[in-house]
């Protein structure tokens, strides 16, 4: 008799490389340590055998053991991995723990664990829905193998050792909502674990014709023809939804076969629920559309506002303009009155353009390679007559080209210059720098930005009056004012459309200063 062990889409995977590599070089220390806290929640037993060790002690021989791990995997070994873990255990080889000293439990629960804290970073590498979606399917795909592989070496080895108790095996599947089968391709008769029959809400001894009315109709074949496959390959896979009573649930199924004089006999291996992953994903798909359909709805809602409500701005600035002009007759108080009603309209009508802006700024433009040099030019004869009032002295080195949205790169330096123009300190000439550096993603690791072979950093620092560092985050919030608008004038959305610009870009922008010093704000982009 003989196992093959062919574990399907544990193999060529799109997005799991990346990310465990983004965890290796990035995430190494805080993914261990992730591991060892939710270790001590699910109560892993295997910890009972490492009480003489130290916190410290455990989550290095945790970064040890992950180091190898994830390096097979962002090489795209997963089976390797799982091949390579299973010898080790059952040639005795594992790290401190005896072959013989894990559970049943340990074996379902080790696999929740890391896939619990594979999930937690996921955000971290990508800000992409669809991306992450699919890393989360690759990283389940894989831990569910992974699951399988060991339980069917634990059932083996509990064969051997009669001193362990099959009883442990089925009380870890009962936790892990995940039972285990083994079928007669002879007779069609299936030896099932009890988790198998909680799970499916049936009674023993249905058989396998009758077990199939009970597949979707529209999954029925994609079933029997893994199970066809299986005959061929060895291995067998499967997702598909199981109807019980009006009920509907997604169940993934994974397993092996066993081959009697170079013919299968029986297919063994494991079902699990994953309905409730199934419903929050298409749950979460459903949310996603409608916000994309409530974006595209409102995107136009402002074009269409922005155009009627300006129409009447315009009308009352002209008009009183016109009156301003030809009526010379005016007391002082009504032509005040008028300056009033024309400076609150034209002020009005910038803050309706600043909205329309902010609201129409598409993250998924196409981008290009760019010389930002250029672009600071362009900026710069836009407010060249803001500059020659100011008396300002705008420098900058030379600057890289790089991957941006071009329109939308010129309005961030817009707003960020014309943001140290207006806030200058009285009687003083602004000064304002734009530098560059490179970063490595060891530099900014405290930072949540996707990983990147290296990062551009952009200063853009200034010499006016600053801002109290508590107010480092505020600035950038929609319609935030530090100053009231008889001080300076601003619809206080400059800065929330340079920091929509910059996400936009998978990037970050920090502030910092202090009052009387200048400001610095610090833009950090992937590239």
């Amino acid at each position: 008799m003989r196992f093959i062990q062919s574990y399907t889409r544990t193999h060529e995977y799109k997005f799991l490389p990346a990310y465990c590599r983004y965890l290796l070089e990035q995430r190494l220390d805080a993914f261990s340590r992730q591991q060892l806290v939710l270790a001590r929640e699910a109560g892993l037993p295997a910890l009972r055998l490492l009480t003489r060790l130290s916190d410290e002690q455990l989550v290095e021989l945790t970064k040890t053991s992950m180091r190898e791990y994830l390096e097979m995997l962002s090489r795209d070994q997963a089976t390797e991995l799982i091949a390579l873990s299973l010898e080790r255990w059952k040639a005795d080889q594992l790290e401190i723990i005896g072959k013989f000293d894990l559970v049943a439990e340990d074996i379902y629960l080790l696999n929740y664990i890391r896939g619990r804290a594979f999930h937690l970073f996921i955000p971290e590498f990508t800000t992409d829905l669809a991306t992450a979606l699919d890393l989360v399917d690759e990283l389940d795909s894989f831990l569910t193998g992974s699951t399988t592989a060991a339980a069917n070496t634990y059932i083996q080895l509990l064969k051997d050792h009669i001193a362990r108790n099959e009883a442990e095996l089925l009380e870890a599947q009962q936790i892990a909502h995940m039972g285990s089968f083994e079928l007669d391709l002879r007779t069609g008769k299936s030896r099932n674990s009890p988790e198998i029959y909680r799970i499916y809400e049936i009674e023993p001894g249905l058989g396998m014709d009758n077990f199939m009315k009970f597949v979707h109709a529209q999954d029925r074949e994609k079933v029997e023809q893994s199970m066809a496959g299986a005959l061929e390959t060895g291995a067998y896979e499967s997702e598909f939804r199981f109807i019980k009573d009006g009920k509907v649930k997604y169940i993934w199924s994974q397993g092996i076969a066993v081959y009697e004089d170079g013919r299968p006999v029986t297919i063994r291996g494991t079902i699990q629920d994953i309905t409730p992953r199934k419903k929050a994903e298409l749950e979460l798909l459903e949310k996603t559309l409608a916000l994309e359909r409530s974006n595209e709805s409102l995107e136009q809602f402002a074009f269409v506002a922005s155009h009627d409500l300006k129409e009447p701005l315009r009308k009352i600035a002209t008009f009183t303009d016109m009156v301003l002009v030809r009526e010379a007759g005016l007391s002082e108080a009504s032509r005040r009155l008028l300056e009033k009603a024309h400076q609150a309209a034209v002020q009005n009508g910038r803050m309706i353009d600043d909205i329309l802006a902010y609201s129409t700024l598409i993250q998924w433009e196409e981008r290009q390679r760019t010389p930002l040099t250029d672009i600071i030019r362009e900026v710069l004869e836009v407010l060249e007559l803001a500059v020659e009032e100011k008396k300002a002295t705008i420098s900058f080195d030379d600057l890289p080209a790089a991957r941006v949205v071009p329109a939308q790169f010129r309005k961030l330096f817009q707003n960020l210059l014309a943001n140290a123009l207006k806030f200058s300190r009285p009687e003083v000439p602004p000064r304002i720098s734009i530098t560059h550096s490179w970063l490595t993603s060891g530099e900014v690791k405290l930072h949540s930005l996707p990983p990147a072979d290296r990062y551009l950093q952009l200063c853009v620092a200034d010499n006016g009056i600053g801002f109290h560092p508590e107010a480092g985050e505020k600035i950038f919030g929609l319609f935030s004012r530090l100053h009231s608008k008889k001080e300076y004038e601003g619809s206080g959305l400059g800065l929330a459309i340079a920091k929509r610009i910059v996400h936009n870009h998978s990037g970050m922008i920090l502030a910092r200063s202090r009052e009387g010093e200048g400001a610095t704000f610090t833009i950090i982009l992937p590239q």
